[in-house]
């Protein structure tokens, strides 16, 4: 085996998980979206008040565990808990994916 084809050997599991990643990113951020926009959601508050309620939006799970216990006060910007914020929800939105496709495999 050559050297180039062994780098894109190499190179290729971190791509594909990286485009796994990007799917998922992209359906909290679709929530996201959302939640900003919609004012029965949180779209009728003003932007610098309503991360508290996005943020529960996108999901109550997260936001249990991440600001329950410390909301973000307005206008707040806490780096740590956005980057624990993001991290949860990547996890839970896999494992509903994950649950849908073990029930649709289970159904059929």
């Amino acid at each position: 085996m050559n050297f180039p084809t062994f780098l894109l050997l190499l190179l290729l599991p971190s791509s594909l998980s990286k485009t796994k990643r990007q799917k998922t990113d992209s359906q909290w951020k679709a929530r996201k979206r959302e939640c900003e926009r919609e004012p029965d959601l949180c779209g009728s508050i003003i932007e610098e008040e309503r991360m508290n309620c996005v943020s529960l939006c996108i999901s109550s799970e997260c936001y249990s565990e991440i600001y329950s216990s410390s909301p973000l006060e307005d206008g707040e910007i806490d780096p740590d808990r956005a980057k624990q914020f993001t991290g949860c929800t990547r996890r839970v939105y896999r494992e509903k994916k994950r649950r849908r496709e073990r029930e649709r495999r289970e159904g059929k």
